[in-house]
């Protein structure tokens, strides 16, 4: 790379005396573009509930000396797509060019229909100056179950008949059937004379709290 110079000289004979004609060229080249994407060597979008939709934004970078022409954003299948369908992605500021040593973004999202392990490429074709070239970013996501928490001794626990002011607890077990964790977990609608052993959720000698992990 850098400025190349040389000179062509045309030595001829006159027809009187040896003779040299000549012309100097001068050129600059430049390492092809080079797109990378950022993230890797492979984005996780971890465990994401079946039916929410996850997006992410990447940084597409020209670490090249040439200009990345005719840019296209191609491979991904669902549940993986450029938001809203076509590249970049709403919101994604990359296009069809794009110069050395600038950057631009892309917007991926992870939509999880059913539960299982998904994996997709990011692919982005582009002309780096001399030939096709892909750039490549690996992802991964996990559609899961959402947390649903079960309460035990339902739908109703009959505490049976007990004489007025006398004191009677009872343990209720509290279950995650989903897959992923249940948070932000309180107590409420208790009103006399039932409540939580000494007033407040999960009641004294229980051990739930605000999170309950999957399963």
């Amino acid at each position: 790379t850098g400025t190349l110079t040389s000179t062509l000289d045309l030595d001829y004979n006159d027809g009187a005396a040896a003779q040299q004609s000549s012309v100097g060229f001068t050129a600059v080249s430049n390492s092809p573009a080079l797109l990378n994407i950022s993230d890797g060597v492979t984005y996780d979008f971890a465990s994401q509930p079946i039916g929410s939709t996850n997006e992410y934004t990447f940084t597409v970078t020209n670490d090249g000396s040439s200009q990345a022409t005719a840019m296209d954003g191609v491979g991904l299948v669902a549940p993986y797509e450029y938001k809203d369908s076509s590249y970049p992605g709403t919101g994604g500021t990359c296009g069809l060019s794009l110069a050395p040593t600038v950057s631009c973004t892309i917007i991926v999202t992870f939509a999880p229909g059913s539960a299982g392990t998904f994996n997709d490429n990011i692919e982005i074709d582009y002309d780096d100056g001399v030939t096709t070239q892909t750039s490549l970013r690996a992802v991964t996501g996990i559609g899961a179950s959402a947390g649903v928490i079960t309460i035990s001794d339902g739908p109703i626990y009959d505490y049976g008949t007990f004489a007025t002011t006398s004191f009677n607890d009872y343990s209720l077990t509290l279950t995650n059937a989903g897959d992923l964790n249940a948070s932000s977990i309180t107590g409420s609608g208790l009103v006399a004379p039932f409540s939580f052993k000494d007033g407040s959720y999960p009641g004294t000698g229980g051990n739930c709290g605000a999170t309950l992990v999957g399963g």
